[in-house]
């Protein structure tokens, strides 16, 4: 199985980082190539949507739908 994970990672900071806080941020996580890959993947192969609640009703938006907004549409999404 191929490591994606970044290579420079310093584990014995991060081991420590989890131990002492119980939680870190880890940047660059993966390696450069596969960080495209999986940005890649997510912008052209997964569709996705957006799910919220706008007073008593659900509203489901496509990201087609939502990038193609208004700016009121923007607006109320944000208030």
């Amino acid at each position: 199985m191929e490591n994606w994970l970044n290579d420079s990672l310093d584990w014995d900071h991060i081991k420590k980082t989890l131990t002492d806080e119980k939680h870190i941020l880890v940047t660059d996580i993966f390696r450069q190539d596969m960080a495209e890959k999986i940005y890649d993947c997510l912008e052209t192969q997964v569709p996705w949507q957006v799910a919220y609640r706008q007073g008593n009703k659900d509203v489901i938006v496509n990201r087609h739908d939502m990038e193609n907004w208004t700016e009121d549409q923007n607006k109320a999404f944000h208030s």
